[in-house]
């Protein structure tokens, strides 16, 4: 049972610390941005070159009801199912509002996944039309499907416009001509791509709050592989990390705590019945001193006490169990357990793993029925004992 019980709290540590992750992969984007406000037009130019990357150009033409402090928010999720080790992180952001250059606010939201760039947050607008112009560029937007193929999905009008779009035109420039019939959805219908060479048009009305357009085009060009690509899924990077020498010493650490915690409580007893030599036994040492260092227990109640007093005053056992010192730094390992998984559940909660692994292992020690555990000494005296 105490051989058990270690593995089974680490699995469980384990688990938890992955919960990250699931969060992650699993959680809704919400809106952002004024919902009263209206996109009256949408326009994007989207070109990939031939490395891959994808550089963006989104002017929007947005209806303001009332003057007001505030200003154009614009939502980029990090995360794409269907290239899952890319990570789709806009760069190089420029922001223009009425044909003058704006200031841009950049937030990121919890476990690192989604980003909120605002144009001119502090701008106070009159009642009105103004025009937001929007210019970033994305790495490795092309998915490999073979050798000499690959693949463009992306939402050309993202899902997470909080305000209506009136009319949208939406242009993509590929590196090659598309192999296929490009695919088309607006929200849960299907809508048409009109292809011109290289040259995708989608045109779209009356959109609701919400409602993504996007298109998957098949390429007879094979995908670069972007220096930013992950050796594992980007809805790992909650629990691992972004960067593997730091996931190799987080791992190295918890190997090492595990190990001393596992030295720690080897010293604990079995309790399981042993057969003792009735001769040969270690000079200075009895049946019943025998019997106490190889299970923690006397075959005669009576001599217990002093079989104990003469293994703790020799060397060969000292405190365990629940009241033990080793019992607060166990406790003390959990709390830092906890505290770690909230710190770094978002960046790193693989590193919570460091003293959990501690005190999994060092359970056995301070499991209630256990009063004592061997010492360096007194293992090897026992070692001893069972090898006559």
């Amino acid at each position: 049972m105490r051989r058990v019980v270690p593995w089974g709290v680490l699995a469980l540590l384990v688990a938890v610390a992955l919960l990250p992750a699931l969060d992650y992969r699993t959680s809704d984007a919400t809106p952002v941005g004024d919902g009263s406000w209206r996109i009256t037009r949408y326009n994007a130019v989207l070109e990939v070159d031939d490395e891959g990357d994808l550089e963006v150009t989104e002017t929007l033409i947005v209806d303001v009801p009332q003057e007001g402090r505030g200003g154009l928010a614009r939502l980029f999720d990090e995360y794409d199912p269907e290239a899952p080790r890319s990570r789709g992180v806009p760069r190089r952001l420029a922001a223009a509002l009425d044909g003058r250059r704006a200031p841009i606010e950049q937030e990121t939201g919890p476990r690192g996944r989604r980003r909120v760039v605002t144009v001119a947050p502090a701008k106070t607008l009159t009642a009105g039309e103004h025009t937001y112009v929007l210019k970033y560029e994305v790495a490795d937007v092309l998915r490999s499907t073979g050798a000499d193929s690959s693949q463009f999905a992306r939402d050309l009008v993202p899902g997470t416009w909080a305000q209506p779009v009136d009319a949208a035109e939406l242009t993509v420039r590929l590196p090659a001509k598309p192999s296929s019939r490009v695919s088309c959805t607006e929200g849960a219908k299907t809508c048409r791509a009109q292809v011109d060479g290289t040259v995708v048009s989608v045109t779209a009305e009356g959109l609701a709050p919400r409602t993504p357009v996007r298109i998957v085009a098949d390429l007879p060009v094979a995908a670069t592989t972007a220096d930013g690509r992950q050796l594992w899924p980007v809805w790992l990077d909650p629990v691992l990390s972004r960067w593997w020498w730091l996931l190799a010493l987080v791992a190295a650490a918890a190997a090492f705590a595990g190990w001393l915690g596992r030295r720690i409580a080897s010293g604990t007893f079995d309790h399981e019945p042993t057969g003792l030599p009735r001769h040969d036994l270690p000079e200075g040492v009895d049946q019943e001193q025998a019997r106490y260092l190889l299970t923690g227990r006397t075959q005669d109640p009576a001599v217990a006490p002093e079989v104990e007093r003469w293994a703790k005053r020799e060397g060969y056992v000292t405190a365990a169990g629940p009241r033990s010192l080793l019992a607060v730094g166990v406790v003390a390992a959990l709390v830092a357990y906890v505290v770690w998984l909230s710190l770094l559940g978002g960046l790193m909660s693989v590193a919570a793993l460091v003293p959990g692994a501690f005190a999994a292992m060092a359970l056995p020690a301070v499991l209630p029925g256990t009063t004592a555990k061997r010492t360096n000494a007194g293992r090897r005296l026992a070692a001893r004992i069972k090898r006559l």
